[in-house]
């Protein structure tokens, strides 16, 4: 993936520091529903008040969403080219 840029990772902020929901370059570490597989790099990372997401590269030009609702555990997944 010649000239394609890479994911930059966001050291863990004070409040993410002591909660399951700390990210690294998967996505979040206590959360699996928020998280790429270890081929899969992520190439975006959001938390809100009620969400984590994760954005991961699956191949050239695809992408997969995982999102996990904090306060009801519910998760998503959805592929995209």
């Amino acid at each position: 993936m010649d000239g394609a840029p890479s994911p930059t990772v966001v050291p863990p902020s004070p409040a993410w520091a002591s909660d399951s929901a700390r990210p690294d370059s998967q996505g979040f570490v206590g959360y699996p529903g928020a998280r790429s597989n270890y081929t899969n790099p992520a190439v975006a990372i959001g938390r809100t008040a009620d969400s984590v997401v994760v954005t991961c590269e699956t191949g050239v030009g695809r992408f997969c969403y995982k999102g996990v609702g904090l306060k009801n555990g519910q998760s998503v997944e959805a592929t995209y080219l």
